[in-house]
């Protein structure tokens, strides 16, 4: 079952924000941001 689309922007400005707190550089903020999305993502499609 697809992520809501609100869901996956919520979880994507989530991860940005956590990235955010520990990456001053705006491309780790996307690439932590990205990966906690990601490992969400994975965990609700797999159980």
């Amino acid at each position: 079952m697809p992520l809501p689309f609100i869901w996956a922007i919520g979880l994507f400005t989530g991860g940005f924000a956590i990235g955010g707190l520990t990456f001053s550089n705006l491309t780790n903020k996307l690439l932590v941001g990205g990966l906690v999305v990601a490992g969400i993502y994975y965990y609700t499609k797999h159980n």
